[in-house]
């Protein structure tokens, strides 16, 4: 059984997002940052380093940022009106430049005030990342022995284990 690396197969979805980008294919862009999206979210469940959380963070704040103008664009209908060119915003050009998303200035309060799918994808974002563990002991959990033996099997061993 082949494992999944989160991050790599989302960094790919990404760069394969940017040249769909460039190449102003939007539909499949906005599909691809979007996956890449969901495998960084999911990377960041497993990082342990508080640095390469931050950095992912960042970038992927960058991401969505770049996703929620494409989506902008197809759901507008207007033609005419073409999106930003990547980094035009400085969504993108955080994303890839290593700056920080709060840079932009005063902007970005007020996009997410507009933009609700923005809202709810960073809420999205938020929810994923664990920023507690959890005092919950297996002794604490009162039967159900099966269900803890295929979650340590499934999920504790892997972690601990990522080499077997």
């Amino acid at each position: 059984m082949g494992e999944v690396n989160f991050f790599e197969r989302g960094c790919e979805l990404i760069k394969e997002a940017t040249v769909h980008d460039s190449s102003r294919q939007f539909d499949e862009a906005l599909e691809k940052y979007q996956k890449g999206v969901e495998y960084l979210v999911t990377h960041l469940k497993y990082e342990k380093n508080e640095r390469s959380k931050k950095a992912i963070t960042e970038k992927v704040d960058g991401y969505l940022t770049r996703a929620m103008e494409l989506k902008k664009y197809l759901t507008s209908g207007q033609k005419g009106a073409k999106p930003a060119p990547i980094g035009g915003s400085g969504a993108s050009a955080g994303a890839t430049s290593g700056k920080k998303s709060g840079d932009s200035g005063q902007k970005a309060p007020a996009d997410e005030e507009e933009d609700p799918d923005r809202q709810r994808l960073r809420g999205a974002l938020e929810s994923a990342i664990v920023r507690e563990k959890p005092n919950v002991k297996w002794d604490d959990v009162a039967g159900l022995e099966n269900a803890k033996a295929a979650l340590r099997e499934a999920v504790i061993l892997p972690v601990k284990f990522p080499h077997l």
